[in-house]
């Protein structure tokens, strides 16, 4: 073989490990917006997100205390990781008409919300460390807490919740109201939360869900209609809440002190019940600095 063969043989041969590379390597997402910090931990490493930053299957998306990264992928199916969260997308696998075949989410902590794209939705599946998530053109909220706990507000379409690693389609819940909350906890079953029961499910999605009580930080696109809702609810005191037998318990309510030098705010109360703090006000609530908005 003259050298000049032997030049173009290597040639080929670098080319078409490139071509290769570069199908490999085809982004599954694109970055739409970001709050610093939020990072993809991949192959090659890690990586600082910024805007149209490329997110390839196999990434582990991180968030710092205020972190946030609005993702939308090629199928256009949305995806916001919000603050002091880890999802990994573990599968992303795509047709010749950027719809997927299969998409695997796996969110071990923090809040985020998910609306699907064009892709058949039996192609979506998202886990938890309690639940496996099926949606049918779908947005919902997940937030899912230290120990596993994880809670569904779903808002619009149909959400199927089942305890991870249950093969008994009985065990399974599927909520299709508007701002429907479900909740599973470790070694138990999915328990649901609809609108019978106003207060008690708004305390709840308000608590839990960074982007029920504030989604400004959001695109229009990354939005959801949250009228439907009803969030502006009456006010219960918490001495008067009795959750019904085997419910989840009402998050605690802490009022922090003023600063010095400032009055306490007064805020009006019914009598004999706790004075309800200030909208956007932080709260210590076991380690819990996420702002509680009051209606």
């Amino acid at each position: 073989m003259t050298a000049w063969k032997m030049f173009c043989v290597g040639a080929a041969v670098v080319l078409a490990g490139w071509a290769g590379s570069a199908l490999a390597a085809t982004p599954s997402g694109t970055v739409l917006g970001v709050i610093q910090s939020a990072s993809a931990v991949g192959a090659e490493g890690s990586a600082v997100l910024n805007i149209q930053s490329p997110i390839y299957a196999g990434d582990r998306i991180e968030t710092g205390p205020v972190g946030e990264a609005q993702i939308e992928f090629r199928d256009k199916t949305k995806l916001v990781v919000g603050p002091n969260s880890s999802m990994v997308v573990d599968a992303f696998v795509f047709n010749d008409s950027n719809t997927a075949r299969a998409i695997t989410l796996d969110a071990t902590k923090g809040v985020f919300r998910f609306f699907t794209g064009i892709s058949r939705k039996d192609a979506y599946q998202i886990n938890t460390p309690t639940a496996t998530i099926g949606v049918r053109g779908t947005q919902f909220d997940i937030s899912i807490e230290g120990q596993g706990t994880t809670r569904v507000a779903n808002f619009e379409g149909m959400t199927r919740i089942c305890p991870r690693g249950s093969a008994n389609r009985a065990d399974c819940t599927e909520s299709k109201d508007p701002c429907t909350l479900s909740v599973i906890r470790p070694t138990d079953r999915v328990v649901t939360y609809d609108n019978k029961d106003l207060e008690f499910r708004n305390r709840q999605l308000k608590y839990y869900f960074n982007y029920v009580r504030d989604q400004s930080s959001l695109r229009r696109d990354f939005q959801v209609d949250l009228t439907q809702c009803k969030l502006a609810d009456v006010i219960v005191p918490l001495e008067q809440r009795v959750a019904p037998p085997g419910t989840i318990g009402t998050p605690p309510i802490i009022t922090p002190p003023s600063p010095p030098g400032l009055p306490t705010p007064l805020t009006p109360s019914l009598p004999g019940s706790p004075t309800p703090p200030n909208n956007n006000t932080t709260f210590p609530v076991q380690g819990d600095t996420r702002p509680l908005i009051r209606p």
